[in-house]
């Protein structure tokens, strides 16, 4: 019940719950960066914006749960929760939040937009009629002939829905979200839509050469040669051996600089050169390290940048090409992300490797508001880490055989960086790579299975040895880190990456008078430990 005078202000919260009701006991995990840690607290998290948890996190569910909240319990202590903007609400303040109605979460996009719903839109059938949906052709993409203009849900609140109408919801959510676990979502984008050897390149795993020329996911052409690229310059056409590649929203790295007063020259590349396909050069960020060179917790403050406003014009133009799509291709643009070439000071390629960068954070440049965005994504040479590297004509034909491989829809290798017998990288010699090798030491069944009990014991990881829990998912697996969902995978490193940091942070321990603390326990349970070896031979005695 809210007791404030004030407005109650709408929050949201996304479920696979049907039955949705506030659990004072339930501890949820948080699978973002938070402000503070809120391990073992029951509570849940609200955000503001459904799109900014299903397009910014990835947190796909089919109902969204719609709450009153009393507008001064944000401003309490300690309800800051992310650094999305979500507020953790501890269950003692719930009788401060009042469910106002459950939806499905097409309805609410429709509500919301306008337009037809993310999931109901890729599978081509309304969500509430199973009607087909009309659409009508307009340039490269296809429009509805009638968007849901106007709209308002008065169908069944899902609690209240029958258990053949929950189960339809929820099949369509997983083969929606299996859809876009593929990759094949990046291969659905609007007007324009890039050349497909394009699109493909950009799959993790595959080759890529950032110093030629390219179009990226908002169709726009860029040209990383200082005489071709409108703002390129010498260290653009040498990124494989000065730098690497990050991979970002437009908005991301404009947060990462100073503020920029639109310039005339940002209309000019939105009115002539984008449409033209004249090349522009790639937006760069100079940083500077400041941990040790094998440290697998690398922080990087940006020192210097150039590109602001080429980046500042993509963005305008992404968000005019959302306005001339429906809404399946607006937000496909949306998370489109694009390649930043980021310039290590007094380093070159050679003193990183992918697993250094990926999960790495980068804090903003002095000027800019104070933030940090972590590296999800990494394009890197590898061939600087080897013994040999292959002359212009050869790395040149190993471009050319790759494109080749790619037009010809031939999978190019994904194996790990190696040499081939003449000395010569092989073709998977620049890679992009993606969070998933954040943290490659994954514990085995022989090394958690034995600290069960101790789990148990001391009630650690609860919620993760429950049946929806990670480690049941990864005995289901067969304890083998390759058979788990990309979903399962992502939050394990989520999980990872938030305890580390609040390890890192207080300077903790994680050994007690020869026993693991119950974070380091609640680390294993996620198949992970900073000592894998210690741990090891600790199951062994416990088991």
């Amino acid at each position: 019940m809210i007791h404030s005078t004030q407005e109650p202000e709408v929050w949201y919260h996304l479920t696979d719950r049907a039955r949705f009701r506030l659990d004072p006991k339930y501890e949820p995990e948080d699978n973002s960066l938070s402000i503070e840690d809120r391990s073992g607290q029951p509570g849940i998290y609200l955000g503001k914006s459904v799109e900014r948890w299903v397009n910014g996190y990835g947190y796909w569910r089919p109902f969204v749960v719609e709450f009153e909240v009393d507008p001064t319990l944000k401003d309490d202590p300690g309800n800051v929760g992310r650094w999305g903007g979500e507020i953790f609400v501890p269950a003692e303040s719930f009788h401060r939040l009042r469910i106002k109605r459950v939806i499905p979460i097409d309805a609410w996009a429709r509500e919301t937009y306008g337009d037809f719903g993310w999931v109901e839109a890729w599978k081509g059938q309304e969500f509430d009629t199973g009607n087909p949906i009309e659409l009508a052709k307009v340039g490269f993409s296809s429009r509805p002939i009638n968007p849901p203009k106007n709209y308002r849900y008065t169908g069944p609140d899902v609690r209240e829905m029958s258990r053949a109408e929950v189960a339809r919801h929820k099949k369509d959510m997983r083969a929606f979200r299996k859809f876009r676990m593929t990759g094949a979502a990046s291969r659905t984008l609007g007007d324009p839509r890039p050349p497909q050897e394009d699109v493909a390149v950009f799959q993790s795993g595959q080759t890529w050469d950032p110093e030629q020329p390219y179009t990226n996911l908002l169709g726009v052409s860029v040209d990383p040669h200082p005489s071709k690229g409108r703002g390129a310059t010498p260290d653009t056409h040498n990124v494989n051996y000065t730098g690497f590649v990050v991979w970002m929203r437009p908005e991301d790295f404009l947060a990462l600089v100073p503020p920029y007063e639109e310039h005339p020259s940002v209309h000019h590349f939105i009115s002539h050169d984008f449409p033209t396909g004249h090349p522009i050069g790639p937006s760069v960020l100079y940083v500077r390290r400041f941990d040790g060179p094998h440290d697998n917790r690398t922080t990087m403050q940006v020192v210097s940048h150039d590109g602001r406003g080429r980046m500042m014009a993509q963005r305008l133009w992404r968000d005019k090409l959302m306005a001339a799509v429906g809404v399946r291709h607006a937000l496909l643009l949306n998370e489109a992300e694009v390649p930043v070439y980021v310039y290590p000071v007094g380093e070159r390629a050679r003193h990183y490797t992918p697993e250094m960068l990926v999960g790495a954070t980068i804090k903003a440049q002095k000027g800019a508001q104070p933030t940090r965005r972590m590296i999800r994504r990494v394009t890197l040479d590898q061939h600087n880490h080897g013994e040999a590297v292959p002359t212009t004509e050869q790395h040149h034909d190993q471009v050319r055989l790759t494109q080749h491989l790619i037009r010809s829809r031939v999978k190019p290798p994904t194996q790990q960086p190696s040499m081939d017998r003449s000395g010569v990288p092989s073709l998977d010699h620049i890679r992009t790579l993606d969070r998933s090798t954040r943290f490659p030491a994954w514990l085995s069944g022989e090394v958690i299975e034995p600290l069960v009990p101790e789990m148990r014991a001391r009630g650690v990881s609860e919620v993760a040895r429950s049946p929806r829990g990670f480690l049941t998912a990864f005995r289901r697996a067969g304890f083998d880190p390759n058979k788990l969902s990309a979903e399962w995978r992502d939050k394990r490193d989520n999980f990872v990456a938030r305890h580390m940091a609040q390890v890192r942070k207080n300077g903790e321990n994680l050994w007690n008078q020869g026993h693991p603390t119950n974070r380091h326990l609640a680390l294993v349970a996620w198949a992970y430990s900073p000592d894998p070896r210690r741990i090891a031979g600790y199951a062994l005695k416990s088991a």
